[in-house]
């Protein structure tokens, strides 16, 4: 007979107000967690830090003494609906290939989302697409969803494998057209930049200014100053400058041999190939760090006429991370509907399972 414990953690002006009765056991989650091949940093308790504006609830499955499945589920009011929506990033942490122990969860938290006004618990596990096992979850009542409006993460990741290697071989490892355009951002007296935070207003400027080009939303000031302080030493802000103009800037998050992109932008007023000196010295930093996959973050589209795409394969050996899609538990279909309402519906089954392109 297994045990579900559940503990609430409530987070009030950035902090984190833990109701633990069983600190013995807070820690054996935590074990549990950074000890499993599946786990995320969207997962991580920091996690729910940097979404402040969001509740956190952690649930656990014990068999045996041993805890086999954990998952961090946050929420928020969802005005479109007007009740809660539960999101468990990159979770649940788990064997998704124990059935049993995922449904068991999944439904358990699905009951606490129902008790505590919520419309939706949505999960998108940190597994590649297996078409064979949402077969096999389908059979036991549970779908996933690859509509683009039930993705909260992109439906691809590209991700670099550098399993070791030396910077050098990284780079003479990619396409002829990837290593001239590498080879020829570092002849323009470009700077690398490793900012600190009180650079954070630069990063912040420069992101800012590139989203109100193109006409997209950004995350405000302070997000990126949780990002920062809270990630510590796993954060790490860099800078492309040329004769002391600031062109471009990443933001990278590392856990355990991963680290991702997780936000980037360029002044886009002038180009030196700054996109590439600034993601080769990215991958520097991982080969001189240990850390094994450089994940250059997630794309909508894998047609060699998209940019994004097209830029981000040359960095990846054309590595391609297709997610094995999303949950979407609906606990008030009304609300859902208003929820998913004008939203892009497109559907990427056909290139989850189609070959990856050359």
């Amino acid at each position: 007979m297994s045990a579900i414990i559940i503990y609430n953690e409530l987070i009030y002006g950035g902090y984190m107000r833990l109701n633990i009765n069983d600190k013995e056991k807070v820690k054996k989650y935590w074990d549990f967690f950074y000890n499993h091949p599946s786990s995320s940093f969207y997962q991580d308790k920091i996690w729910a830090l940097i979404k402040n504006g969001w509740n956190s609830d952690y649930f656990y499955i014990e068999k045996n003494n041993e805890i086999i499945a954990v998952a961090q589920v946050l929420s928020i009011y969802n005005s479109e609906a007007k009740k809660n929506l539960f999101y468990c990033p990159r979770g649940p942490v788990s064997d998704l290939y124990d059935i049993e122990t995922n449904i068991e969860l999944i439904n358990e938290i699905k009951n606490f989302a129902k008790n505590n006004n919520g419309f939706l618990v949505k999960f998108d596990p940190n597994y590649e697409y297996d078409e064979e096992l949402i077969n096999e979850y389908k059979k036991h009542g549970i779908e996933f969803c690859h509509k683009m409006y039930s993705y909260v993460q992109f439906p691809f990741s590209m991700m670099l494998d550098i399993n070791g290697r030396k910077f050098e071989d990284v780079i003479q490892s990619f396409s002829k057209n990837g290593r001239k355009q590498v080879r020829k951002s570092y002849k323009q007296d470009l700077e690398l930049y490793v900012g600190n935070r009180d650079d954070i207003k630069i990063f912040h400027e420069i992101t800012a200014d590139m989203c109100k080009r193109k006409g997209i939303t950004y995350r405000p000031i302070d997000y990126y100053y949780r990002l920062y302080d809270n990630f510590k030493d796993k954060a790490r802000m860099t800078f492309v400058k040329y004769k002391n103009e600031f062109l471009s800037c990443s933001f990278l998050i590392t856990f355990k041999d991963y680290a991702m992109a997780l936000y980037g932008a360029d002044n886009l007023s002038i180009d030196l190939g700054q996109s590439y000196f600034l993601d080769a010295e990215e991958i520097r930093y991982c080969c001189e760090n240990n850390i094994r996959y450089y994940d250059l973050g997630g794309v909508k589209s894998l047609d060699i006429n998209d940019g994004l795409y097209r830029f981000k394969r040359k960095f990846t050996n054309n590595n391609i991370i297709k997610w094995i899609g999303n949950i979407e538990c609906v606990i008030d279909e009304d609300s859902y509907q208003k929820f998913i309402e004008n939203k892009d519906d497109r559907d990427y089954t056909p290139e989850l399972k189609g070959n990856i392109a050359d």
